[in-house]
């Protein structure tokens, strides 16, 4: 089917990737770069989040896609996916690769983490920006007793965020 086709095609490309890389172990930390290392664990991870339909890769649009649910539209927008990436579609291998090749020496993953759910640097989440990410991630059904049960739980000096 379509898939295959696509997922064969993704292959052939990235064979001068694998040979560049090395064929790591498959919970091995890959660094190739000055950059911070890569664990494939984490991207298999990360992968699985991107991937949902189980289809091996993704085109643009649907990274996008799923790129909102963690972000705002406009700032998918300005990440220039298709600059980024090029016309192939993405596997797990090539956000791999990708991820690797990278020049990053300062990175916090908590604090990085921590942006998506404040993202004007606020130093808090605000409950209904959670309210928003769980809707966004498919949890369509939370409700009001539900987010009363998280503020109580994580919201300790009751200003309504976390």
């Amino acid at each position: 089917g379509l898939c295959e086709m696509v997922r064969n095609t993704v292959k052939d490309s990235l064979h001068s990737n694998e040979e560049r890389n090395g064929n790591a172990g498959e919970d091995e930390v890959v660094h190739l770069s000055p950059g911070v290392p890569v664990d494939r664990d984490e991207v298999r991870t990360a992968w699985h989040f991107l991937d949902p339909w189980h289809c091996g890769f993704l085109r643009h649009g649907q990274l996008e896609e799923r790129l909102r649910v963690l972000y705002e539209a406009k700032d998918v927008k300005e990440m220039n996916l298709n600059e980024l990436l090029g016309p192939s579609p993405l596997d797990e291998e090539a956000l791999l690769s990708l991820l690797t090749d990278n020049t990053i020496t300062d990175f916090d993953p908590v604090e990085q983490a921590f942006k998506v759910y404040d993202p004007d640097g606020t130093g808090a989440v605000d409950l209904n920006r959670l309210r928003t990410m769980f809707e966004r991630t498919g949890v369509e059904d939370i409700t009001d007793e539900d987010m009363e049960f998280l503020k109580q739980f994580a919201d300790g000096d009751g200003d309504n965020r976390i």
